[in-house]
C-alpha cells in the first residue's frame, strides 16, 4: 500500500504574507512554499511558530521560471548566476530540511532548441553533488492540460535525456480546465508512476473555484493503485478555505484507509 501524504502548497510570496497565516489544519502533512520564500527560511520557524508543528519544508519554483527561461549559450554570464543563486536557494531549502524543490522549465524549449537543452542539461549535472550533498530532489514541473505546443508525455522522454540523478517530476494538474475533457487518467498516469516526485492539484481559489473531492477522485484512485510513495499537495492559487480543503483530505485518507 503507498504511503500517501497530502500537502498544502501556499500560494504566499513573501514572509509578510505568510506570517497572516493562523492556522494549518492537522490533516496536512506537508507544506510547500514559494521559492520567493527560500531566502527567509531561517526567519519562518522563527516568527510563526505554528510551523514548528512541521519537520521540513518544500518549495514550489525555487527558481523564477522567467530567469530559467532566459537560459542560454549566448548568455553564459546569466548561466553562472542562475548556478550560482540555484546553489543559495538548495542551501535555504536544506535549512528547513526539504525533501525536494521543483522548477519550471520551458519545456518546449528543451524539446526543439538542442543548444538551450545542453545548457540545462549542464546545470543539472553541476549541481548534482549538491543534491546529493543536501539529499534532494530537484522536481521538474509539468502543467497539464499542457500550455504549450510540447505533449504532456514528451517530457518523459526529455527527462531521460537529460542529467537526472535526483531529478524527477511534479505533475501540476489543473482539475477545473479539465472537467469537460475525457481524460483516460490509468493510461496517462501510467507513463509518469516511476518518476514523478509530486502531484499538485491547482486551481484559481481567487476566482472563486473550489476544489472538491470529485474533480480529483480519479487521480488519487489511480495513484493508490501504483503503491508508489507520490505526494499529493493541493495548491489554490490564492485564499482558501483550509478546514473546507481538511474535510476533503479527510475523506481521501478514509478511502485509502478502507482499501
Amino acid at each position: 500500500m503507498a504511503n500517501i501524504r497530502i500537502g498544502l502548497s501556499l500560494p504566499y510570496n513573501n514572509l509578510e504574507e505568510l506570517l497572516t497565516l493562523q492556522n494549518v489544519p492537522e490533516e496536512f502533512e506537508l507544506l510547500e512554499f514559494s521559492g520567493e520564500i527560500a531566502a527567509d527560511a531561517a526567519a519562518m520557524r522563527s516568527q510563526l511558530r505554528l510551523l514548528d508543528e512541521f519537520e521540513f519544508f518544500n518549495f514550489r519554483n525555487l527558481m523564477s521560471p522567467s530567469l530559467t527561461s532566459l537560459l542560454s549559450d549566448e548568455n553564459p554570464a546569466i548561466i553562472n548566476e542562475y548556478k550560482k543563486q540555484l546553489r543559495q536557494l538548495m542551501s535555504c531549502a536544506h535549512s528547513c530540511n526539504a525533501e525536494y524543490f521543483s522548477i519550471d522549465p520551458d519545456w518546449e524549449m528543451l524539446a526543439q532548441d538542442d543548444a538551450k537543452r545542453r545548457v540545462f542539461d549542464d546545470i543539472l549535472r553541476s549541481t548534482a553533488g549538491d543534491r546529493e550533498y543536501y539529499q534532494q530532489t530537484l522536481a521538474l514541473a509539468i502543467r497539464m492540460p499542457g500550455s504549450g505546443a510540447i505533449p504532456a508525455l514528451e517530457s518523459i522522454s526529455l527527462l531521460h535525456k537529460l542529467a537526472n540523478y535526483r531529478v524527477k517530476l511534479a505533475l501540476d494538474i489543473n482539475p477545473h480546465e479539465l472537467l469537460k475533457s475525457n481524460v483516460n487518467w490509468p493510461d496517462l498516469l501510467r507513463h509518469f508512476r516511476f518518476d514523478t516526485a509530486c502531484i499538485r492539484f491547482c486551481y484559481s481559489s481567487e476566482l472563486g473555484n473550489k476544489l472538491l473531492y470529485q474533480h480529483i477522485e480519479p487521480v488519487v484512485e489511480v495513484i493508490k493503485c501504483f503503491r508508489q510513495d507520490i505526494d499529493f499537495y493541493i495548491a489554490p492559487s490564492g485564499r482558501a478555505d483550509l478546514e473546507e480543503l481538511a474535510t476533503m483530505v479527510r475523506k481521501i485518507n478514509l478511502e485509502s484507509d478502507a482499501r
